[in-house]
C-alpha cells in the first residue's frame, strides 16, 4: 500500500477515535465550525443548542459556495425549527404569534444561551417586550399576581394551547389549582356570585396585577365601614346598578326593601359609617341565597346574622341591631 494513503488512513482514524471530524454531506461545508476562532464563544455559554453540541452545524446552515465560506440557512423561518421540534403546536387550536409566523428567535436563542430553554431573556421579562400594556400595568399596580412575579408560565404556554390567551388550563380550574380556600368554600356552599358560578374569575380580578387588594379590576372599599361615594363601588357597579344604593324610595332598584323604603340605601349610603357590601355578603359563595353570610368578621368578633329568607321578604337578627324583618308588599320593618 502507497505510504501516503497509509498515512492518511492512519489520521482519519484517530479524528473519528478522538470525535474530531463531522459528517459531512457532498456541497455541505465539513467540519466543527466551534473549534474556530470565529464561532468558539458559541459553545461557552450554559445551554448550547444540541446541534452545536454534536458539532452539527449543517443540521441549519449549508454552505452555498464552501470554498468562500458563505453559508445559509437550510430551511426558511419556522420551518428549519420544526424539523426537530415537530410537536410544539400539534392538534392545538391557538398558537402564540411568533410560533405562527415561524419567528422562534423572537423568544428564543438559535445557538446558546445563560437561560433554560435557549431565551433570550429572563421569562418575567421577556414576556412585556411585547405585552407592553402588561407592563404599564404592572408598573403602576402595588398588587402583583405571584405567577406574574416568578414568571408568565404559570399560567400560560408559551408556544400553543387549547385554550384562548394561551391559558395553560381554563378558568376556574387554573385559578382554583392555586386557590385551593376558594374551592373548598365553593364546595361547601352552594349559592355563588354570579361571575364565580360562571368561572369568570376575571370580571373582578385583574389576574396580572393592580393597584387594588387581592387584584381587584376596580375599587372596592376594604373595610367594614366606608362613606358612601359611587366610585368607591365601581367594581360592583359593572354589574349592580348605582339606584339600589343611591335611591332612598323605590319599588323597583332592589329587592331589599320594606314597601318603597329601600334597606341598601340604609344601610350602606352613609356619610360616615356606611355599611359596605363586605358587612353582609360574601364575594364567592354563601349557603344563604344572595352571598349573605352566616357571620361577619368584626376585629376578632364574628357578628351572627341569623338572616331568614321569606317569599315576599326576611328577616334578620345580628348582633349590630336588633331584630328585624321587612316585606317588599309593605313597610313590615324595625329601623336598625
Amino acid at each position: 500500500m502507497n505510504l501516503w494513503v497509509k498515512f492518511g488512513i492512519s489520521c482519519l482514524s484517530i479524528l473519528l477515535t478522538e470525535g474530531w471530524a463531522v459528517a459531512q454531506t457532498p456541497g455541505r461545508y465539513a467540519g466543527n465550525c466551534t473549534d474556530s476562532a470565529c464561532h468558539k464563544g458559541l459553545t461557552e455559554l450554559k445551554v448550547v443548542h444540541a446541534p452545536i453540541t454534536q458539532g452539527a452545524c449543517d443540521a441549519c446552515h449549508e454552505s452555498i459556495a464552501g470554498e468562500e465560506h458563505k453559508f445559509r440557512l437550510a430551511r426558511t423561518g419556522g420551518e428549519l425549527c420544526t424539523e426537530c421540534h415537530e410537536d410544539v403546536t400539534k392538534d392545538l387550536p391557538f398558537v402564540h404569534g411568533p410560533v405562527a409566523v415561524g419567528a422562534c428567535t423572537a423568544c428564543h436563542q438559535a445557538h446558546s444561551s445563560n437561560l433554560a430553554h435557549l431565551l433570550v431573556r429572563e421569562e418575567k421579562n421577556l414576556c412585556v417586550e411585547c405585552h407592553s400594556a402588561i407592563q404599564e400595568r404592572l408598573g403602576t399596580g402595588s398588587h402583583v399576581h405571584r405567577p406574574v412575579s416568578e414568571g408568565c408560565l404559570g399560567c400560560h404556554q408559551g408556544h400553543g394551547a387549547k385554550n384562548k390567551m394561551m391559558l395553560s388550563t381554563e378558568a376556574p380550574r387554573l385559578c382554583l389549582d392555586c386557590h385551593g380556600e376558594i374551592e373548598t368554600l365553593l364546595s361547601d356552599n352552594p349559592h355563588q356570585h354570579g361571575p364565580v358560578g360562571k368561572g369568570e374569575c376575571a370580571a373582578c380580578h385583574d389576574p396580572h396585577g393592580s393597584v387594588n387588594a387581592a387584584l381587584l379590576a376596580q375599587d372596592y372599599p376594604p373595610k367594614f365601614y366606608a362613606p358612601f361615594v359611587e366610585k368607591a363601588y365601581s367594581l360592583c357597579f359593572e354589574c349592580h346598578e348605582s339606584e339600589a344604593f343611591t335611591e332612598k324610595l323605590t319599588d323597583k332598584a332592589t329587592g331589599f326593601r320594606d314597601g318603597t323604603r329601600n334597606l341598601h340605601y340604609l344601610h350602606v349610603n352613609q356619610s360616615v359609617k356606611g355599611r359596605t357590601c363586605r358587612a353582609c355578603h360574601d364575594p364567592h359563595a354563601t349557603k344563604n341565597s344572595k352571598q349573605i353570610l352566616e357571620s361577619v368578621p368584626f376585629g376578632t368578633w364574628k357578628i351572627p346574622l341569623n338572616f331568614k329568607e321569606t317569599e315576599i321578604g326576611g328577616s334578620c337578627a345580628p348582633g349590630c341591631h336588633k331584630p328585624a324583618t321587612y316585606k317588599r308588599t309593605e313597610t313590615a320593618g324595625v329601623s336598625p
